[in-house]
């Protein structure tokens, strides 16, 4: 299979199904698994920073208007105080590094790293220990996705032949 072909068909894996996807695209393409296991620390790598170059600038409100200015600031306020009060949230931050590691080791759409970012972000982490828990939950993510995927289909591979 062309590289293109191949590269194309896991950037479309990775959009519809995330990591699990493309591990399972790798698996059937027959990518040895440290070869995808190097690819997806390095798209989850690659996505660290830029994730949260964009929760920082997110914080800059200097082009809105005063008044839109003011409801978000309202808003953020609000949202905070319901998650002081919440016993969920408080549990949560109490377990801040593994709360990190384990969002972003989840294999389930809607998890992941963008989320560990959104959540280190919302936790006040600095970004070299931020960085270091997302990274470590993938990797153990990416672990336990091809090993889910590796084995047992080797298993029937081995049945059907």
């Amino acid at each position: 299979m062309p590289v293109l072909s191949l590269m194309g068909i896991v950037f479309a894996a990775y959009l519809a199904a995330g990591r699990l996807g493309v591990v399972a695209v790798c698996l059937v393409a027959g990518i040895e698994p440290y070869k995808i296991f190097l690819m997806v620390i390095c798209i989850d790598l690659f996505q660290v920073p830029v994730y949260g170059i964009i929760l920082e600038k997110s914080q800059w409100h200097k082009i809105l208007p005063k008044r839109l200015q003011k409801w978000i600031q309202n808003r953020s306020r609000k949202i905070q105080s319901r998650m002081e009060a919440s016993s969920l949230w408080k549990r949560i931050s109490r377990y801040q590094p593994m709360a990190v590691m384990v969002v972003s080791l989840l294999p389930l759409r809607g998890f992941g790293i963008f989320s560990a970012c959104i959540l280190s972000f919302m936790l006040n982490l600095n970004r070299v220990s931020a960085t270091i828990f997302i990274m470590s939950g993938s990797f153990i993510g990416t672990i336990l996705s091809i090993v889910v995927f590796y084995f047992p289909a080797r298993w029937l591979d081995a049945l059907f032949t």
